[in-house]
């Protein structure tokens, strides 16, 4: 389940001890790591879930060692190798997801799961990349990846099963990270059969470092002959999707989207309490969807809690399904063993 259509690359040596988080992450690290990297082994592990009328569980085990990574992100093992050096970085990687890719097990449709729709989905896939950091706090380069995908269907498909594909995305990227601020640009294609989809996207996070303080996150994407396999996934709570507080976990699939989070937030010793404001606009959808919500994160040295839930007041729902997400995980992050 986990996403990887973006990169929050590890900062330069010098930059590190300054690094601030924003209540919710515009991207991914491909490298898994966004701390100094350490001579010996770490370990971490969470579990929890998102939470609506179509759950989903979520676990996250991982060991790394230096720049070498290799996670169990709950029917997805992640393994990579991300040296990073003072004025660039680069990462190659290998993925298998099991079963749930693209969350195609359990489609939303006119406001309400779709399980006549789903499909089961795997894949096995290869990704590397290079980034040069720029002054000022710029970095700019590129990544690609390649999934071989198979299918097959659930008890309740109806729908046709696709035959089995191969996905290729190359992408050029462009960011920004200081203290407080961090941004994105990444323009490339899917390539699948021949049949070329370009697409763009861009996210800024704003959160000043101040004990009381706003903070801003926003997002867009356009895209081209995209399909289901390629589609970016929006909904819910959770930091795999474009987020809507009240939607199910990759609810929409769309191609061209903005989307909007905002609201204060309270940071103290051990943890940060926000509430938020959702509203996004994608596709053909004329009028905006709104959510509202709030999120706790609770830290003690390595142990936390990490949750939020939300509401949407006009988010189409049918089947007597209330429009109410949460999202709640809780671990142990990266410690030496």
């Amino acid at each position: 389940m986990p996403s990887d259509r973006s990169v929050q690359p590890d900062r330069p040596a010098s930059q590190r001890t300054a690094a601030q988080s924003t209540t919710a992450s515009v991207g991914t690290d491909p490298g898994g790591a966004e701390a100094p990297l350490e001579p010996w082994w770490e370990f971490r592990a969470d579990f929890g879930g998102e939470f609506n009328a179509s759950p989903h569980g979520v676990v996250d085990i991982g060991v790394r060692k230096g720049p070498f990574t290799a996670q169990l992100l709950t029917d997805t093992l992640d393994v990579r190798y991300a040296p990073g050096y003072e004025s660039w970085r680069w990462w190659a990687g290998a993925r298998v997801e099991a079963y749930t890719a693209g969350l195609l097990p359990s489609p939303w449709s006119d406001g309400a799961p779709a399980p006549q729709q789903a499909l089961a989905a795997s894949y096995i896939g290869l990704d590397g990349g290079l980034i040069t950091y720029l002054p000022h706090g710029f970095y700019v380069g590129g990544q690609a990846s390649a999934r071989g995908y198979t299918f097959s269907q659930l008890d309740k498909t109806t729908v046709p099963i696709p035959e089995d594909t191969l996905v290729a995305t190359p992408e050029v990227l462009l960011g920004f990270w200081s203290p407080g601020v961090e941004a994105q640009a990444r323009a490339g294609a899917d390539v699948r059969q021949g049949h070329v989809a370009p697409r763009a996207s861009g996210e800024i996070a704003l959160r000043p470092a101040w004990q009381v303080a706003p903070f801003l996150e926003a997002r867009g994407g356009w895209a081209r002959r995209q399909d289901f396999l390629t589609r970016t996934r929006l909904g819910g709570l959770n930091p795999y999707v474009v987020p809507l507080a009240g939607a199910g976990w990759a609810e929409f699939y769309v191609q061209n989207y903005g989307a909007v989070r905002a609201g204060p937030s309270v940071a103290g010793e051990y943890g940060e309490l926000a509430v938020f404001a959702d509203a996004v606009v994608f596709d053909e959808r004329s009028r905006p969807l709104y959510g509202f919500g709030g999120r706790v994160r609770f830290q003690s040295d390595a142990l936390f809690l990490d949750t939020a839930a939300g509401w949407s007041p006009n988010l189409p729902r049918t089947g007597g399904h209330a429009p109410v997400t949460v999202w709640v995980v809780a671990g142990l992050d990266w410690v030496p063993y």
